[in-house]
């Protein structure tokens, strides 16, 4: 992806994938496709920035995919893995199984993954992991 200036520098491809990001999520339409940039610019943008490499707490949910343990928010991202290691071992040493099943699920086979962040807010820019 590139930095959007002016839509005017936009090609026609870009255009085409500019509307059908917007309409998957828009339950509502489009006026024409200077609306389509303008609302999903701000996607555009975001998804051009550098990131940062954090490391984060994951487990195996209930449909068997490797998901963050927390909340997306970059306050629950560390920044180097044995920081994440202690965080993720103070959760299962200062719980009981049964809440860990409760949260988590029966088997969660917890592990720290890198995770790319934004720069600043450290926020996780994905939340599935193979």
């Amino acid at each position: 992806m590139r930095w959007l200036t002016r839509l005017d520098e936009l090609r026609a491809e870009e255009i085409k994938a500019a509307r059908a990001i917007w309409e998957m999520d828009s339950p509502t339409g489009l006026a024409d496709d200077a609306d389509a940039i303008s609302r999903i610019g701000g996607i555009w943008e975001s998804s051009s920035r550098k990131s940062v490499t954090r490391f984060v707490c994951t487990y195996i949910g209930r449909d068997q995919m490797r998901t963050l343990m927390h909340p997306a928010q970059g306050r629950y991202t560390l920044a180097t893995q044995a920081e994440a290691e202690a965080f993720l071992a103070a959760i299962m040493e200062n719980n009981s199984a049964e809440t860990i099943a409760q949260l988590y699920g029966a088997d969660p086979r917890p592990e720290v993954r890198p995770c790319p962040c934004y720069p600043g807010h450290f926020d996780p820019q994905m939340v599935w992991f193979d």
